[in-house]
């Protein structure tokens, strides 16, 4: 089990809701409004806040003493970040905070399938 955390960026408002949008990027679908994502620029930024971060093309794994996460994205159209956290990190939040943080930096907003909340972009 994981606690996911999901950030894309609007370029113009989106009439469907945020787990609408989470369906659609899990189907690899193009959104009206969601701006496609420079991944490498993303990456590079991981790498820089977690220098032991594997990169594995596709995908980035990150594992710390308590717990660990993994980020994707979908191939076509690259408009999401999805960050599948282990539960051991809701207890050093610090971590999450900097996940959050760097898609921050890149204009993406974060939706919280768990409470079924979207935060705003920055």
């Amino acid at each position: 089990m994981s606690y996911d955390l999901i950030f894309w960026k609007e370029v113009t408002p989106i009439n469907e809701p945020p787990d609408r949008v989470c369906e659609m990027i899990s189907n690899d679908e193009a959104i009206e409004g969601i701006a496609e994502l420079p991944i490498d620029q993303i990456k590079m930024r991981f790498l820089e806040v977690f220098p032991d971060i594997d990169d594995n093309g596709a995908e980035m794994y990150w594992e710390g003493e308590e717990s660990g996460f993994t980020l994707t994205w979908p191939p076509n159209p690259t408009n999401a970040i999805i960050a599948q956290c282990g539960y051991g990190l809701l207890e050093s939040p610090q971590i999450m905070n900097q996940i959050i943080d760097i898609a921050h930096e890149f204009g993406c907003g974060l939706y919280d399938p768990q409470v079924g909340k979207r935060f705003e972009q920055s």
